[in-house]
């Protein structure tokens, strides 16, 4: 499996997708702490600006699947309120996209939306 991170740059942490997916290839994201497996925002004290922009996440907003076969993650709509855009593009409902190392996700339109959620590839440390 590949080693990406999800950062989810307003709340400053990041997640592995590995640790999300120990018995399963797919994982629901949005703002639902109970329907998802990586709950945006979770752990802030929100300032009036990011709750207005939390607002536009819906309770579970993409899924987030790995294709083993193909050793990539993939990431879909899960018919959001306000679309999910990835690196500026609306990604149509239902649709599967490739998520790569540098990718932005928007949840909702890009500068009103929650975000960004970036992706980074995670290299093993160097041992000297």
């Amino acid at each position: 499996m590949k080693n990406i991170r999800l950062i989810d740059v307003p709340a400053g942490r990041g997640y592995d997708p590995k640790n999300l997916m120990m018995s399963r290839h797919s994982f629901f994201v949005g703002r639902n702490h109970d329907d998802c497996d990586l709950p945006l925002g979770e752990g802030l004290t929100l300032s009036k600006k990011l709750e207005l922009r939390l607002d536009k996440v819906s309770k579970t907003h993409v899924i987030v699947n790995y294709d083993v076969q193909k050793d990539s993650f993939y990431i879909r709509d899960d018919s959001s309120t306000n679309g999910t855009f990835l690196n500026g593009k609306l990604l149509e409902q239902g649709e599967e996209y490739l998520i790569r190392p540098g990718d932005k996700i928007f949840f909702g339109p890009e500068g009103e939306g929650y975000g960004p959620v970036r992706i980074e590839e995670v290299r093993p440390a160097v041992r000297e």
